[in-house]
């Protein structure tokens, strides 16, 4: 995901990713500084269910 997201930011992919979701929380600072919505999905909970 983070190769992806740079190559849309360097001009080589052009497309928009209007969300990022994830069960890692460590993209979410990288998604905020290239200004892509990030939500994070805990697989805990989803084990519960």
């Amino acid at each position: 995901m983070l190769d992806l997201l740079w190559r849309i930011r360097s001009g080589e992919f052009f497309m928009e990713v209007p969300i990022v979701v994830s069960n890692h929380q460590d993209l979410e600072p990288i998604c905020i500084e290239l200004g892509v919505n990030y939500k994070f999905i805990s697989t805990l909970k989803l084990k519960l269910i």
